[in-house]
């Protein structure tokens, strides 16, 4: 059994599991002019993933990203794109998914959540939004915060207890 995703205007309407036979027989009914594409559970930014581990493996990527409604089809890419969330991200033409069009900051405190894409503040300032300069920032890691508690770990700390957990899929 595969994934077909139905298109219809370069558009993603629907995602089934079926076999190729009977893709190749199924008629809907709807005459809307849908073609029914081939996608891949495994396949994400342009790299194919082992559907056990979970980890990157070598076989091919298919179309780029697996299909979900509302995600576009790029005929000449031969690939599927998933919908634009911000006005401002900017279309990877390595993996086919939008990215913010400036990098996550790095080397600073307070962890992988810090902070946050907001399109509003991103338009005002050519930033992201940083929830430690929030003025009622609830973030126990936010050293302005009431809630702030030292003694939590921090995520840039040495010992940090996380970092060294193995996932499994």
């Amino acid at each position: 059994m595969a994934h077909f995703a139905k298109v219809v205007n370069d558009k993603v309407v629907e995602v089934i599991v079926a076999s190729q036979e009977f893709i190749d027989k199924y008629d809907d009914g709807l005459n809307d002019g849908g073609e029914w594409i081939q996608t891949s559970f495994n396949s994400k930014g342009g790299k194919h993933f082992d559907g056990k581990t979970g980890l990157e493996d070598s076989k091919p990527h298919l179309r780029y990203n697996y299909a979900g409604i509302g995600f576009s089809y790029n005929r000449e890419k031969d690939a599927f794109i998933p919908p634009k969330p911000y006005e401002s991200f900017v279309l990877n033409e390595t993996t086919m998914r939008w990215e913010p069009p400036i990098p996550y900051p790095q080397g600073l405190v307070g962890g992988p959540q810090r902070f946050a894409w907001v399109e509003e503040h991103y338009q005002e300032h050519g930033t992201w939004f940083d929830r430690h300069e929030e003025p009622n920032s609830l973030s126990y890691h936010n050293p302005n915060s009431k809630y702030y508690d030292p003694s939590i770990p921090k995520y840039e700390d040495p010992d940090y207890p996380f970092n060294d957990i193995m996932t499994e899929w």
